[in-house]
């Protein structure tokens, strides 16, 4: 996660100490190279079901690989021809083994791309909450339709991704 990073709630059940320093807590969690923690507040329980229940959108940034040879033209127009478009999403392979083996509607917001020195191009999205982005691109053997490399008629894979940005932070309707 980059960028401003993603909120969280941390429930403890029947704590033994009701008195922490959530400045001291934030320094020791900090000395750890797992992850980084700011602005650490106590909340209410309102504010946690709301975060339990938020359905942000994300945007994220891949580098692709295509196993053919595409051009910046063909990689832009089919970037520009996902704009509110909705995928079916199977239940991916990498992760059927703990999800239920389902069809998932998700919305792509929308898709930029831009061709990299090497062979690869980067696309740079925002999706609503809960896609698979690699699976978007791939089309995971037809699991996710339409997908990038359907559109684009070439094969594709996610070589890196990051998240850049959790929007939206609001109780879902």
């Amino acid at each position: 996660m980059l960028g401003d990073g993603r909120p969280f709630v941390l429930e403890i059940s029947q704590p033994k100490k009701r008195d922490i320093d959530l400045d001291e807590l934030e320094l020791r969690a900090n000395e750890s190279d797992l992850a980084h923690y700011r602005d650490l507040s106590f909340t209410d329980r309102g504010a946690v079901k709301k975060t339990k229940l938020a359905t942000p959108t994300k945007v994220y940034r891949a580098r692709v690989r295509a196993d053919g040879k595409v051009n910046k033209e063909q990689v832009v127009g089919v970037a520009l021809s996902f704009r509110d478009v909705y995928v079916d999403q199977r239940t991916p392979r990498r992760v059927e083994h703990r999800r239920a083996d389902l069809i998932r509607k998700r919305k792509i917001l929308w898709v930029e791309a831009e061709m990299a020195d090497d062979g690869t191009f980067d696309l740079t999205l925002e999706t609503e909450s809960g896609t698979y982005v690699k699976e978007f691109v791939s089309g995971d053997d037809g699991r996710s339709i339409p997908s990038f490399s359907e559109a684009l008629g070439v094969r594709c894979a996610v070589e890196a991704l990051d998240v850049i940005a959790i929007n939206d932070q609001e109780e879902p309707k």
